[in-house]
């Protein structure tokens, strides 16, 4: 299909639909795709004023440029690196000024944050162990 004429029919599809009705279809399509959710938040979505779990969550809301791997979104680590070392720099700058707790706290969201996004971004290549007992994190 021309993308042209694409373009015309979802103009003229979303002229019709009502607020409430591109938000259902919304709130589903996201809850089954979840390469769209993850657009839809880097895009939209953005973390409380100090809440340093959501600022931390919102570091890893980058898809990946080769799109979608065994159904999952893949995730663009490069991204994701700028923006938790801007939170390290933030952690190092409170700890500098006394503030320990904030400091201890950015830095632990971090860790267990990376841990769990990188931990689900590769579940695909979880290696297989033969005759070995398994270990967990």
């Amino acid at each position: 299909m021309n993308t042209n004429t694409q373009i015309d029919k979802i103009d003229k599809v979303l002229s019709k639909i009502s607020g409430k009705k591109i938000k259902a279809f919304v709130w589903q399509y996201a809850a089954t795709h979840e390469d769209f959710a993850t657009a839809l938040v880097e895009k939209y979505w953005k973390p409380e004023r100090g809440n340093y779990k959501e600022q931390v969550e919102a570091c890893f809301a980058h898809a990946g440029v080769l799109g979608v791997r065994f159904g999952y979104p893949q995730l663009d680590w490069r991204k994701i690196e700028q923006d938790l070392a801007a939170m390290l720099r933030k952690a190092k700058s409170m700890k500098k000024k006394g503030n320990l707790i904030d400091a201890a706290l950015i830095a632990g969201y971090v860790m267990t944050i990376t841990c769990r996004e990188f931990k689900h971004d590769h579940l695909a290549y979880t290696p297989v162990m033969c005759g070995q007992k398994k270990t967990r994190f």
